[in-house]
């Protein structure tokens, strides 16, 4: 005996191709954005020896300590206060953000 296999609705297996070649080609689009954002930023990063405000990005080398708070900076666009010393490991941890624990592989 001979059994037909049918693989369902040729109409619906289209849409399900297109649907899938549409996600994939949004997901490749949004992978080309963000990494030149993150490229950009990278290299803003290095210009300014790593000292930029966590809030607005705005670039911090240069700025005078607050007078009452030594080690603290304070931004001239956002009014944000930050420690210089920890700006560098702030923007490492946003740029290269660590697995949860328990999620590395052996």
């Amino acid at each position: 005996m001979t059994e037909i296999v049918t693989l369902g609705n040729v109409d619906t297996m289209l849409m399900f191709s297109i649907t899938c070649g549409a996600f994939f080609v949004l997901l490749v689009v949004c992978m080309l954005w963000q990494e030149p954002k993150r490229w950009r930023l990278r290299k803003r990063l290095d210009e300014e020896e790593w000292m930029l405000c966590p809030k607005c990005e705005q670039g911090l080398r240069g700025i005078e300590e607050v007078p009452d708070a030594p080690g603290m900076v304070r931004c001239p666009e956002c009014g944000e206060a930050c420690e210089r010393a920890h700006l560098p490991d702030l923007w490492k941890e946003r740029l290269y953000p660590k697995l949860p624990p328990g999620s590395e592989e052996s």
